[in-house]
């Protein structure tokens, strides 16, 4: 699934007046003038889901106290200034040596216990460096001990819908759901953003999909669908795919197609997760009417041009697969067979531990 975000932060070097670095962040607002709400010398010390509270650097304005910017103002939050360790950890992340990472920012964690915004970062590195190295349940402790220190953390939707995942893959959907329905109703009732309600429902509703519970799922989906659909059109186009899916499942292959295109005309180029999921969901259709050239033609957009969007290219290896073997019984092609087989074997060698490497594309 598409993931959003509020803040993105750049890594930037030491700039040093003599022997002390500079220590002004920089906040930079999304809609007014440069001139009014640029703010290019302060000092952050806390985020949390909603708001950013810093200090100004100036020591005229820095009498003035805390001051807080709310999040969803915010277009970027540049930190000029991270302890050492932590930027040892970014690299180490970076070259894919995590447990190095872990340590220094475990390191980090008691470099600069006061700054909040050090300490959330590096309980939510942590856990994804865990996630990376398959340490389940290593990340969902790192998960909860970020929640247990910041209860309204900047990454309270990013936990919660990863915790929910983590339950979902050790088989306890209970807690997932517990997760999921934990992170709906914050976003209903505070100034969390109502983007994470609407993942939150979009993963609730793709957990109920995989149960075959469609008809729930289907309720779910087109809700999220109406509801983002202004606000946040790229969730409601991820919705409007599991509506999708959902129909075709139900049978209603017509009302399915319908929205596949509709969903290829809107959407844009950057939404790539989307274009390849609706290839996928064109190649279903035809798929059962028994147009097997025209399914082939659609896994093979998304085997081709989206294969960076890992959430799609099992499915469409293993259609693929299918496809060409299927073609291949029908038109004695011995090398559409070749092709079955060599797609297959990426499958099995890029994605084993996809539901789709375990299944037979013969069948």
């Amino acid at each position: 699934m598409q993931r959003c975000h509020f803040v993105r932060f750049l890594t930037l070097v030491f700039l040093f007046w003599g022997t002390a670095p500079l220590l002004a962040d920089e906040i930079h607002h999304k809609k007014a003038k440069k001139t009014s709400r640029f703010f290019m010398d302060v000092e952050i010390s806390r985020i949390t889901y909603s708001t950013v509270y810093f200090k100004y650097m100036d020591s005229g304005m820095r009498r003035a106290g805390a001051q807080e910017e709310k999040l969803s103002n915010i277009k970027e939050i540049v930190f000029t200034y991270k302890p050492s360790s932590y930027m040892r950890a970014e690299e180490d992340e970076r070259r894919g040596m995590y447990k190095d990472a872990i340590k220094y920012y475990e390191k980090a964690l008691k470099e600069r216990k006061a700054a909040a915004w050090v300490s959330q970062y590096c309980y939510y590195n942590i856990a994804q460096c865990y996630l990376r190295m398959g340490k389940r349940a290593e990340a969902m402790k790192s998960f909860q001990a970020l929640l247990k220190k910041e209860s309204d953390s900047r990454f309270y939707g990013e936990a919660y819908t990863a915790m929910a995942r983590i339950h979902v893959s050790l088989g306890d959907t209970a807690a997932a759901m517990s997760a999921l329905d934990t992170l709906i109703a914050t976003a209903g009732r505070t100034e969390l953003a109502d983007e994470w309600g609407y993942q939150a429902k979009l993963e609730k509703a793709g957990f109920l999909e995989n149960q075959s519970k469609t008809g729930p799922a289907l309720k779910l989906y087109q809700g999220v669908a109406s509801d983002s659909g202004s606000s946040y059109p790229g969730i409601s186009r991820m919705a409007k795919l599991g509506e999708a899916r959902c129909l075709q499942k139900e049978g209603k292959a017509s009302q399915s197609r319908t929205i596949l295109k509709q969903v290829l005309q809107a959407a844009g180029s950057e939404e790539m997760e989307v274009l390849a999921g609706a290839y996928n969901g064109i190649g279903g259709y035809h798929v059962s009417q028994g147009e097997w050239k025209d399914a082939l033609l659609a896994y093979l957009r998304v085997v081709t041009l989206y294969e960076g969007v890992q959430s799609q290219m099992p499915e469409a290896l293993f259609n693929s697969a299918k496809c060409f073997h299927v073609l291949s019984d029908q038109e004695g092609n011995p090398e559409w067979r070749k092709r079955a087989v060599s797609l297959y074997g990426r499958l099995k060698a890029q994605y084993g531990g996809s539901p789709y490497a375990r299944m037979n594309y013969k069948k």
